[in-house]
């Protein structure tokens, strides 16, 4: 069962509350002398829906709707021989509490007997009296948090390392510029600086290729740790639906 169909479900309980309240206005200052057969077979059949109606509202109060079909499986159906002028048998959840609603507008004890006996059966075939489905959304959430924890560890190991890095090219510049310095006042030592610099100049590319390298992981784990927020997110919102 869907959202949508939940709430399609709870504006038919809303009909079948409405029906049901209304009946026994009208009739609670009838004295029992003056009630007919029908109107008191009525109020068994109240009595009887009342049970399996109730297990249908404290469901729908909790998460177990997610796991409850809303097409009637043929063994909780209503067959058309079962139906007078009510037109055609509900092949829904919502469309049978619609119909106990019109039984007991039109008081119709055998179609709300027929139709009480059929949500039962329906509430039997997927456990009502059962203890209620766990779920497992708990342990995502601890996933999740568990998820985000190392990327934001492994974001952190990857800040320090590009801190070092670029002190160590800051270094590795001022040794240039200084051997810079010493070359052009000692023409003497030309060829050694040259390659001095030479050295220096291949180790500061090294050291800028693993700066781009450091760039790239830290902008990759910066959009990891968007994705992972925008998770947790729809996580938390869906956890706010479940629980509605």
């Amino acid at each position: 069962m869907n959202r949508q169909q939940r709430e399609e479900l709870l504006d038919s309980i809303n009909l079948l509350e409405n029906s049901r309240d209304e009946y026994l206005h009208t009739y609670a200052g009838v004295s029992v002398h003056d009630r007919t057969v029908r109107s008191v077979q009525l109020r068994k059949a109240l009595e009887n829906v009342k049970r399996p109606f109730a297990q249908l509202c404290e469901k729908m109060k909790t998460n177990d709707w997610l796991y409850l079909p809303f097409d009637l499986p043929e063994p909780a159906r209503v067959r058309d021989s079962e139906l007078t002028y009510f037109g055609f048998p509900p092949k829904t959840l919502s469309q049978l509490i619609m119909l106990i609603a019109a039984s007991i507008k039109k008081q119709n004890v055998t179609v709300l007997s027929i139709c009480t006996r059929n949500l039962a059966v329906y509430e039997m075939m997927f456990g009502f009296w059962n203890a209620p489905q766990k779920d497992n959304l708990d342990e995502r959430v601890a996933a999740i948090t568990e998820a985000e924890e190392k990327t934001c560890a492994l974001f952190d190991k990857a800040s320090e390392e590009f801190e070092r890095i670029l002190k160590m090219t800051d270094l590795v510049k001022a040794q240039m510029v200084s051997v810079t310095e010493s070359e052009q006042s000692a023409k003497a030592k030309s060829a050694e600086a040259t390659e001095k610099v030479a050295e220096i100049q291949a180790l500061t590319e090294q050291l800028d290729a693993q700066k781009r390298s450091l760039e790239e992981l830290r902008e990759s784990l910066a959009l990891k740790m968007n994705d992972a927020d925008d998770k947790d997110r729809q996580f938390a919102e869906k956890l706010n639906l479940l629980r509605i």
